[in-house]
């Protein structure tokens, strides 16, 4: 959105409070002391007052903690007169004498209608309610009729049941939570008011630097779509960090996501992600793409850090707002004085799959440089227990003499000869000299190492309590330095012809739920997709015709009731002589009547049976949020058991599906192994780009599931094939 946008709640410089009080306790005058030192315009709304009335900031000498003597002493207490004078609290909206950027409303719900309907006639276009009472607790009505207000008067809302929204930088407070912040580079949003003030009390004890906190509410307006467009122009915002419950409109979030994550990482925290659709129990495809699955596909294919640990929350957030600017080396060089926790600093490298940096002979020559006889310059860095503050600086200082930059991890146990104040001095001296390289400090222990702690963070030094915490950050970290070197890609999609097309959706438009085995062959064809001939035979008189050509035959009961048809004897294989078709044709519609009596039967299909080859797996799925998934790996009757796949939010370009197929597990059993030949990678690449083609264009299908598709060395097959509408 343009800074000028009247949905942009950042570019704030005149406030009211609608429900605003002179009374300590109340929510209204604890709106107005948050406005104490923010720099715009403040007023309010009450009608107790008959006229204007000028109104002071109150704050008391001192805090009574017993709610019963700050009763008794309420009425006698004195206060203090602080803040801005000429501030104003006026009878009635219509009686304010310019028009407010911002309107808060924190009055009961049975007023919350009237004080829209009349900011919107005043001209007010950005609105927060803080007041609940809303669809949180059934009053879906009153709901409905502040939003018909805001879009018959074009008003933007954060709201309802919300905690407000914190300008920190800018000392906009427009929120009830009690709390201290420091102005930093993180934009946190949430949508729940109790995780936002859990929230922003962790990144104060974090010391993690807040522009600014947003609380969402019931998103009845303003949602995180909107947000995310705001924050991606909003300059103070470097790293934007997320609790979502829902989202509104997947797609779009998936697609400024990942935009705007090219440029500021994006950290998320969401709940609710365990609920199956409905197709699960019928398919494959709906099996393996449960609402959680799909979440965390749009997640990594935006290059979203997504995360159900709010530790990782604020590591990584952290991270990110500290390290903007700095080369990230791509190896890591473990330092320590302590030989037992960097061997399980590298047992987690390995575990993360960081890269640990390997020396050169010339390279560990000049790492000896000034270090004892017994210091081992492998890597981990072992200097050895009696190591002080002079062998701390000596092997930073022969590592960034290395011509190769890495990032450093500094591991420190306090032993009787560690002068571990001197040591937080050196590193923090050390990384002002030298900002190119990422250092991370990880002073093991309690009070011995406090004081240290304290030197390194005041010097704004990466330091952690356990090198686990360092080491999964800097994973994270490496992560983003490499999606945002991804090249944007565009996918072409060729469309079929357009007479085709209408006749292929006149058809579709006369199936329900299982495509017709028909349909589906003429689809397949009309994109080139190669697939098995087949012929329905509904009579075992006409098997004559199908055995004339000679060649192997499967035949498969033909129902549309019926998608799994090995589980019910609905399929046999190798069939190579008319008399076994015949036999076959009896044995598959009795084994079927045994275990599907009421199912529609419209005869068996002989499907021509093509070589031996490796199975593979695709899927494809409309998400009712995300829209297009992707689904593909290696095929067969365990698909679901071992659910070795990959997926992708499509359309995706053939480089993207050469990818997935490189991340499954069973990847050497397509390239071959054991002196097996590999398949041919690029009929299978075209052939699943081709079929996501055709359920791009054809949206009245719900879901395709193809398993397998045989692969050779030479060649390419679809074998079964599902569609749903």
């Amino acid at each position: 959105m343009s800074e000028n946008s009247k949905t942009n709640f950042f570019s704030i410089h005149s406030v009211v409070i609608i429900g605003a009080s002179e009374t300590p306790g109340k929510i209204g005058n604890t709106m107005l002391q948050n406005l104490e030192h923010f720099d715009g315009e403040v007023s309010g709304v009450n009608p107790k007052y008959s006229s204007p009335k000028q109104y002071h900031h109150l704050t008391p000498y001192f805090a009574l903690t017993s709610k019963i003597v700050v009763r008794a002493l309420l009425s006698h207490l004195s206060f203090r007169r602080t803040g801005k004078q000429g501030r104003y609290i006026y009878p009635t909206i219509t009686s304010l004498p310019t028009i407010p950027d911002l309107a808060v409303i924190c009055i009961p719900e049975k007023f919350v209608l009237q004080s829209m309907q009349e900011l919107g006639e005043k001209w007010v276009k950005r609105v927060i309610i803080i007041s609940a009472g809303f669809k949180e607790v059934g009053n879906t009505e009153a709901e409905i009729q502040l939003q018909e207000i805001a879009k018959k008067y074009d008003i933007s809302l954060l709201w309802p049941n919300c905690l407000g929204y914190y300008d920190v930088c800018r000392n906009l407070d427009v929120s009830f939570w009690g709390k201290e912040a420091v102005c930093g580079n993180v934009a946190m949003v949430s949508q729940s008011g109790a995780m936002a003030v859990a929230l922003f009390d962790w990144a104060k004890m974090k010391r993690l630097g807040v522009c600014k906190m947003i609380s969402m509410g019931n998103k009845a307006g303003v949602d995180e779509n909107d947000l995310l467009r705001e924050l991606e122009h909003d300059k103070k915002t470097e790293v934007i960090a997320m609790y979502l419950e829902s989202i509104e409109d997947g797609r779009t979030f998936f697609e400024l996501a990942k935009k705007i994550s090219k440029k500021k990482p994006i950290v998320l925290i969401k709940s609710g992600i365990s609920d199956k659709w409905s197709l699960a129990a019928s398919s494959h495809t709906g099996a393996l793409s449960s609402k959680k699955e799909i979440l965390e596909t749009a997640f990594i294919g935006a290059g979203i850090h997504f995360t159900h640990s709010v530790e990782d929350f604020f590591l990584w957030s952290h991270m990110f707002a500290m390290v903007r600017d700095t080369e990230v080396g791509d190896e890591l060089v473990i330092v320590t004085n302590a030989g037992w926790p960097g061997v399980m600093a590298t047992d987690h490298v390995e575990f993360q799959g960081v890269t640990m940096a390997q020396f050169s002979d010339a390279e560990k020559i000049l790492l000896r440089t000034g270090l004892p006889d017994s210091a081992s310059v492998k890597n981990p860095i072992d200097i050895i227990g009696d190591a002080t503050s002079t062998t701390y600086k000596q092997v930073l200082r022969n590592l960034a003499s290395l011509e190769k930059k890495r990032a450093i991890l500094i591991i420190l146990t306090a032993q009787s000869v560690t002068d571990v104040e001197e040591i937080a001095r050196v590193i923090v001296d050390f990384q002002r000299q030298n900002r190119e390289i990422l250092v991370m400090v990880s002073f093991m222990g309690g009070s011995a190492v406090l004081a240290g702690r304290e030197i390194l963070q005041s010097g704004n030094i990466l330091e952690y309590d356990y090198p686990k915490k360092a080491i999964i950050a800097y994973k994270e970290l490496r992560a983003q330095r490499t999606w945002e070197q991804v090249p944007e890609t565009s996918v072409h999609l060729p469309l079929l012809n357009l007479g085709v097309q209408k006749e292929l959706s006149l058809m579709l438009a006369r199936e329900e739920k299982l495509v017709s085995d028909s349909v589906v062959s003429a689809l397949l064809s009309a994109y080139e997709i190669p697939h098995t001939t087949a012929k329905l035979v509904t009579d075992i008189s006409q098997l004559k015709d199908v055995f004339q050509k000679g060649g192997k035959y499967v035949a498969k009961i033909a129902s549309p009731d019926i998608a799994h048809k090995t589980d019910c004897g609905g399929v046999i294989l190798g069939i190579d002589s008319l008399s076994w078709a015949e036999e076959a044709y009896t044995t598959i519609r009795e084994n079927v009547k045994k275990v599907h009596p009421n199912a529609q039967i419209d005869g068996v299909l002989f499907q021509t049976m093509v070589p031996d080859g490796r199975e593979v797996f695709v899927g494809c799925k409309w998400d009712v949020s995300f829209g297009e998934v992707l689904i593909v790996g290696l095929g067969g009757i365990y698909v679901n058991i071992y659910e070795d796949v990959t997926r992708r939010i499509g359309p995706v370009s053939k480089d993207e599906i050469w990818t997935m197929l490189g991340e499954l597990r069973g990847s050497p059993i397509l390239a071959g192994v054991r002196g097996e030949a590999p398949i041919d990678f690029e009929k299978l690449i075209d052939t699943i780009f081709k079929m996501q083609t055709l359920f791009h264009e054809f949206p009245q299908i719900q879901e395709i599931d193809i398993n397998p598709i045989i692969v050779t060395e030479h060649d390419v097959w679809v074998v079964d094939v599902k569609m749903y509408v």
